[in-house]
């Protein structure tokens, strides 16, 4: 994967050429403001301002194809969860251009903080999951937005096959291999329960859903993991400390997670127990494929140098990926 930043010019020479798309009105490129406001693990993101209004563009970082597919989610999960959740309104979504090869989306800016230490937000979260898990979505889905189990599961497999085939210690190969097993118990215990598909966000860490306390209301972000999958993928990650690697060390509780799974009960009349009993069922699965996930990306990032020679985050990843791998043979000690 080759990294392809853009710069402040070509951002602005693209918002003039797209004035009416991006602020509903033509832009000189020289009266834009462009200010880079975050850089995650797959894409940048920009706050760009013109006559005191502001939006957001976000990019991939790198050229890679499936970068085309994640934007494309995220535009129409915001394009079509509109009247349904507080989400930015999309303003422009280009699949590719000659400035941005792997295309971009422009939405609102969202105002509000990730207050994960808060209570109002624990509550206000569970009930966005509850309406987004109960929201009914006419249109087809995009061909890659559908995440069975039993295509959870073969996505572990397939990520055990392509970690195997790369450059692993002998202690990471003892590791995995030893996995392989709990993947063969979730895949038991799948079979003895059922679950509906929803739409479900797909990366639903706390601080991807901004609480502004003046309206003591949330704002969904960050929606390019939108897919239909069932329930307790969700939920698990809501309140899980694997997932949760950023979120937890910020002050996301026990207490938050006991707050946010009463709220998701009260919003969807669901039992809390029922609820409690699917996620531990799901919670080795996610948390494997979590793992191995997180194993994969720091090799890709040790392998081509991406960050320049700077590892830190491939160390991150490897952290997040033992600390999935933790919990999910800890949660499937408590299946037996």
């Amino acid at each position: 994967m080759v990294r392809r930043l853009p710069t402040e010019t070509s951002i602005q020479h693209e918002a003039g050429e797209y004035g009416r798309e991006f602020f509903g009105k033509p832009c000189v490129p020289a009266a834009i403001s462009v200010k880079p406001v975050a850089s995650g693990s797959f894409n940048d993101i920009y706050l760009i301002s013109v006559d005191g209004e502001t939006v957001v563009l976000k990019c991939r970082k790198y050229q890679d194809p499936r970068g085309w597919a994640s934007t494309e989610r995220e535009a129409f999960a915001l394009r079509h969860l509109r009247s349904t959740l507080r989400v930015p309104a999309l303003r422009f979504y280009a699949p590719r251009t000659v400035r941005f090869p792997n295309g971009y989306i422009i939405y609102s800016w969202a105002r509000g903080m990730p207050s994960v230490s808060s209570k109002a937000h624990a509550v206000a979260l569970g009930r966005m999951i509850a309406s987004l898990h109960t929201a009914h979505i006419v249109e087809h889905f995009p061909s890659d937005a559908r995440h069975s189990r039993e295509s959870v599961v073969r996505d572990a497999e397939t990520l055990f096959q392509t970690l195997e085939s790369m450059e692993l210690t002998h202690p990471e190969r003892l590791r995995i291999k030893g996995l392989l097993q709990l993947l063969a118990l979730c895949r038991l215990e799948f079979g003895r329960f059922t679950s509906d598909e929803v739409c479900t966000h797909g990366d639903p860490v706390p601080s991807n859903f901004l609480y502004d306390r003046h309206s003591s209301s949330l704002t969904a972000i960050d929606w390019e993991t939108f897919c239909l999958a069932p329930r307790t993928f969700d939920l698990w990650a809501c309140m899980s400390s694997a997932f949760n690697t950023w979120d937890w060390a910020k002050g996301v509780t026990s207490r938050y997670r006991e707050l946010f799974i009463t709220s998701y009960s009260e919003a969807t009349g669901l039992a809390i127990q029922p609820l409690f009993t699917s996620i531990l069922r799901s919670a080795p699965l996610y948390a494997l494929r979590h793992g191995l996930w997180c194993l994969y990306r720091a090799k890709v990032l040790d392998r081509n140098c991406i960050l320049g020679g700077q590892n830190s985050m491939a160390e991150r990843f490897l952290m997040i990926s033992q600390r999935g791998f933790d919990e999910a043979e800890r949660v499937e000690q408590l299946w037996q």
